[in-house]
This record gives structure tokens, sequence and C-alpha cells, in this order.
């Protein structure tokens, strides 16, 4: 893909290829192939750098925004436009402190770059971020409720019916931030006015730019319909219930409040960051302030991680961390790429609850994004035909404008995350006091582990999809103290063959391995860590230029290395790539353990006849010091201390003051009468530099 930062469409939590491809199983089209393991294994790629841009955001340092009126945001991008060759200009300031800033023509790369250097110059610029376009990423008496198989007590389902017998979501607010909500006879009852943040004219589609109107006017053109995403998801979270008339919603006493950010066009970061502040009730410049602050906010959509090595956008952490503190529970669509989800935002950022995807059999869907960020996965649907296994909710039938009220089945994380908004609803109503949103994710993830079924199918450390399949009756259960909260889910498994330690400089050869499962049509691959070699390399402080080097594999290997942690497709500091050489170089290194993987992962999924090599310039700075503390006479303590390494003379220091320099024996005592705290912090030092082992804590 290109573009992917620039003012073109971002797709990246698109529903494009899933979307289009269920609605034409509705309407009888053939259905596509299913995913293979061939597919799968495929190497997850990391995402590439912005291509060109004209929107920025300045996100500055805490405290600063205030310093930065509208004359000094014009001078201070005025000067960097000019050493770039472009006008440039603010456009407002967000909520949350930083300036949109727009340049007369897009910025490639390179310019992109030079632009953020140029800002950095003032001390108080913090982050220089693109102003991306992100894109969007379901027993009553309804007579489509039986097509809801994922509200159901089955296999996949989230079991929402038991839920029901304590709380159908009565006073609880859950803003919608998306593309806006067209009128529908099984969704207008439960809407209370929202906001229309597109503040891009020509993006907006409706003539003009923000108002106080949330319809949703279209996102089609002659070449592509309109998605009605929001009003699918709106239907999910509190479609009408027990009106005879087609679905039923999760929290259908819940009042859904739309807050459109995404046009014809997609959605500006920028616009997106004020409708999530407005939505929990904080203040918006031009914007009235809202009446009816969310308990919950829905965010079904984003894009690559603005921040670096596409992190989380400061900015966007910002408004999230503003919102959480607002007290709305923040729930986002992890994405559907296949892809670690630690990439896209805004599924990456601090205090969002993200949501991966199932299908009816409790299995990972092939698209739903994965990794450590997930907390929980919820139905999202099978991504193809029959149409039936996917997300059925409300919809419209306009190919460009609104047209008739209608239903339809689309499958995404997108519409996974508005089950999970649904059921925090439900919590928010069930509970005697509020909860923060600490507490609804503890409940939300910790009663979705199941026991009995283990993590989902699919789900391993490599493909990790949160704790389990959301379940609506026992998150409301221990909500409502019916129910103690469960205990924290299990980690994923990792191996139980040896983990092999290297020595610095050492080197293996002759290493092989195989992957049992290999069969190429299993299309719920699941690599087993087990098939993988594993080693360990301990890295001292001080140590500089770490590489981990593999090579001469007949076959397909992969390398992952990460530190601290066990490697795994969903994350890792260095991941090789298949090819015939691998290497993974850290110029500083965090001093700890670095974990070693040589994963099958291929075609052919075995290699042979590998090597493999690991060394780093040792600094010879102290290490592995240890703390003893014992009586000493009849009301002192003596503490020993025992280090390995360190330069010929060290410096020992107690609560940060230095107590004597000495010779470097590896072993030193330090006598005294105690007082305060009963422990004391110690750290070793080569003499007068900072080169010093991790402090030890000895307690007397």
């Amino acid at each position: 893909m290109t573009g992917l930062f620039s003012t073109r469409i971002i797709r990246t939590l698109s529903l494009g290829v899933v979307l289009a491809f269920v609605g034409a199983a509705v309407a009888g089209a053939p259905p596509g192939k299913v995913k293979t393991r061939a597919n799968a294994k495929q190497p997850i790629a990391s995402p590439k750098a912005p291509q060109s841009a004209k929107r920025f955001i300045v996100t500055y340092r805490k405290g600063a925004s205030r310093q930065y009126n509208d004359a000094k945001v014009q001078n201070l991008v005025g000067v960097a436009g000019r050493a770039l060759g472009v006008r440039m200009h603010r456009l407002r300031r967000l909520a949350v402190g930083s300036d949109v800033i727009v340049a007369d023509r897009a910025l490639d790369s390179a310019g992109i770059g030079r632009l953020r250097k140029e800002l950095a110059k003032d001390p108080n610029v913090a982050y220089v971020s693109v102003d991306a376009l992100w894109k969007p990423m379901a027993v009553p008496n309804d007579p489509m409720y039986p097509q809801q198989w994922h509200y159901r007590n089955g296999l996949g389902g989230i079991d929402v019916e038991g839920a029901w017998d304590v709380t159908a979501g009565a006073g609880a607010v859950v803003a919608v931030v998306d593309t806006g909500i067209t009128d529908h006879p099984d969704l207008n009852g439960n809407v209370i006015p929202g906001y229309d943040f597109v503040s891009d004219v020509f993006n907006a589609a409706d003539g003009d730019g923000r108002d106080p109107d949330a319809h949703d006017p279209g996102d089609g053109s002659p070449f592509r319909s309109s998605s009605w995403h929001g009003t699918h998801v709106a239907g999910t979270i509190a479609a009408v219930t027990n009106n005879g008339l087609g679905v039923a919603g999760i929290a259908h006493q819940a009042k859904v409040q739309p807050v459109r950010v995404l046009g014809a066009y997609g959605g500006f970061m920028s616009d997106i960051i004020d409708g999530i502040v407005w939505a929990s009730g904080g203040a918006v410049v031009g914007a009235p302030d809202n009446p009816t602050p969310a308990d919950v906010i829905n965010v079904s959509l984003g894009g690559f991680g603005g921040g670096p090595n596409f992190t989380c956008d400061p900015a966007t952490q910002a408004a999230i961390t503003l919102a959480v503190g607002n007290g709305a529970t923040v729930v986002a669509a992890a994405g559907n790429n296949g892809a670690p989800a630690r990439y896209f935002s805004p599924a990456n950022c601090i205090g969002t609850i993200t949501v991966g995807a199932t299908d009816p059999n409790r299995a990972r869907s092939f698209f739903s994004n994965l990794g450590e960020k997930l907390a929980i996965s919820a139905p999202g649907g099978l991504g193809y035909a029959p149409a039936e296994a996917n997300i059925l909710s409300t919809l419209n039938d306009g190919m460009i404008a609104p047209g008739n009220p209608t239903y339809r089945w689309y499958a995404g994380t997108s519409m996974a995350a508005p089950h999970v908004a649904g059921v925090a609803a439900l919590i928010q109503a069930a509970s005697a006091t509020r909860k923060t949103p600490a507490e609804v994710e503890k409940i939300l993830i910790n009663t979705a582990y199941d026991g009995s079924l283990g993590f989902p199918t699919g789900c391993s450390l490599d493909f990790q999809c949160g704790s389990g399949v959301l379940n609506a009756s026992r998150a409301v259960a221990v909500a409502a103290g019916r129910l103690p909260l469960p205990p924290a889910p299990p980690a994923y498994p990792g191996p139980t063959r040896p983990m092999v330690p290297m020595a610095n400089g050492s080197e293996l050869s002759g290493l092989a391995a195989s992957d049992s499962t290999n069969d190429p049509d299993d299309a719920q691959y699941v690599p087993k860590p087990n098939d993988s070699l594993w080693y360990t390399v301990e890295v001292p402080p001080g140590a500089k230029h770490l590489l981990i080097q593999s090579w001469g594999a007949s076959g397909d290997l992969r390398m992952l290395v990460r530190q601290g942690k066990l490697p795994h497709l969903g994350e890792s500091d260095c991941n090789s790539g298949n090819v015939s050489e691998h290497a993974c170089g850290f110029t500083a290194p965090i001093p700890g353990t670095y974990y070693i993987r040589l994963m099958p992962f291929g075609t052919n999924a075995s290699f042979s006849g590998a090597s493999l090599y690991a060394a780093f310039e040792d600094g010879n700075w102290p290490r592995n010091l240890q703390a003893s503390a014992g009586q000493y006479g009849k009301e002192g303590v003596r503490v020993t201390l025992t280090w390995k390494a360190g330069k010929r003379r060290v410096d020992l220091y107690r609560n940060g003051a230095l107590l004597r320099t000495l010779n470097n024996t590896g072993s030193a005592t330090d006598s005294f009468r105690p007082s305060g705290s009963g422990r004391s912090i110690y750290t070793v030092c080569n003499s007068d530099t900072t080169e010093c082992a991790p402090t030890v804590t000895a307690k007397y």
C-alpha cells in the first residue's frame, strides 16, 4: 500500500475486503476462497513509513501549549515551512492542546522527516505526527434474532441472554465514534443527540463542516457503495429490542450517541481526537459541551500508529488518557490485517480495551489482528460465505446517499468491538456503584477466559487474541455481585523444551527443526513453540553492539529475538523474515536476557544445517550485584555485598550516597546502626563513572 499516511484513503483498519465479500454473499454472489495455511503463513510485515502528507499534528511538551497562541504557532510553522520551500499555516487547536498545521502541498517521506527536524528546533515541541486519514476497520421477539448467533449461548456466542436476566443497560450511554448514523426504525428510539466533527467540508459530504447533526450522508461513490458503518455498529450495541422488528441490541435499554468523525474519504486523526474527547465530556473549542457524556466509547476505526516506530500517536494517546480520566471505557477494534495490533492506532494506545474477532466456531477470524495488545475477542464473523456466519445488524440500502433502512451481515473487528462496548454498558448498568474503566476491563478479561475450553481455536503464543471470547452473562453476574471475580487468565503457553544458554562470542552449528503440523491446507494453522529452537544470551549492563546472527540453513527459517520476554509472531524486537541469512543488531542493548527463537516457518516449514552466533562488546561494568543482611553486634546490621566484573577501582553507594571507594575484589561489607524503613538500596559503580550495576535492596 502507498500513501498510508497521506490525504488519500487509509485502508489499514478498513473492512474493505471483508465487507465487500460479505455484502456480495448476501446478494448471492459466489463466495470467496477460504484462507489456507499457505496464506496464513505469509510473513507478518512491519508497517511502512508514511509516503506523503499535507496535514500534521504538533504536540508540545507537558504544560507548554498554553504558551503558543495563534501568532506564535504561525511563526513557528512559517519558519519551518520556508526551510522546506512550502507555505504552512495553523488550522486549529485540538482539545488535547496539540495544533493541526497544513502545508500548501504534500511533503514526501524525506520532507516529513525534515519538517520534524525543523519543528524540533523548538525545545517545547515533543512530537510531530502526520494527521492521517483513518477508516472504519452484533429471547427477544425480533424476527431476525434467531440469525444473531453471536448473542447466543452456543460455542461462538457471548451468552447475552443470561445477562438480560439482570439488566438491558438502562441508564448507560455508549458513544459510537464512526461515520455517523442513519434513521432506522430499529434504532431511532435509542439514539440521543451527538455531534459531527468532520471539519473538512469536502470530506464531510454534507455541505458544511462541524455541526450538531451526526447523520451519515454516505461515504460511497460511483465506484463503491456507502458502508453505513456507524449504523451497523450502533445496531449491535443498542438496536431497539422486543419491538417485533428486525434485530436485537446487546444493551437495548442503553442510549447510543453518534459522534461523526469519518467522512466520505475517511477521517482525519485530528477530528477523531476531538470526537473522543467530546464524547467523554471533555471541552472542544467551537463545540457545545456534551450534555450526556458517554460511559463507553466505541472506536471501530484506525490506521497505522503515528508515533515513533508506529506506536500510538502522542495526541491520540492524550485523547484516550483524557477520556479514560473522565470515566469513559474506550473500546477499540484491533484491525483486520492479520498483523500485530501494536502497529495500529488507536488499538495500540494505553487505556483502550482492544478487541479481536472470532467466528461461529469460537476460532480466531483469519483477518483479525493479534498480539499482546489484545485484551479480549468477540464475534466478528467468518469473513466469507455463508453470510449467516457473520454479524447481522442494522444498515441502509442506499448506494451513495441514504435510502431505506435494512439489515445486513458484516464481518470484521469493527463488528467485534461493539459487542464488547455493549457488554461494558451492561456492566455499568448492573453495578451498584459506577465502575472505573480499569474495573470494567478487568471484569471483561477475567470472565472471558473459559478454563474448560482454554483459549479460542487458532490462538496461541504466536497468534494471541486476548483472554478469550466475551461472555456477557458471566461479566454482568460479576458486576451485579452475583458471582465472584474469576482469577486472571493464564499466560499463553510457551515452549517446554529447554532454553540453551549462549556465552558471549559463542557459535552453534548443525541446527535443525521442523513444523510438526506441516499441513499446507490447514486454515487454522498455529505454530507450536516446541517446534522452534530456543536460546538465551545474558547481556550485562554497559554492553554495546549486540549481534545475533544465523546463516547456512537449508529450508525455511525465521529468527525472532526479544529482550526480557519470549518472542513470537505478534511481538519481537527483531523479526528477520524468511531469508537465507539472519542478523539482529542492537547498538545499545538493554541489559538482561535476550531470547532467541529459530522457527521453521514457510512453505516447507523445516530447516537444517543452520549456524547461530551471539556476541557483544562487554563494557566491564559491575554486574550480578547481590546483598544479604545480618545482625552485627547487639544493635547493628551488617550488609554483605557481592558482584562480578567491574574495573580495578569501584565506588560503593548506599541510598544514593557514596560510602567509599575501594579496590575491586568482588565483595564488600557495610556495617551500621539501622534507623528508618528497615531497608537500604545499594549499587556498585566503576570509580568516578556512572557505569553501575543495577541497584539491589537489603532488608533488615
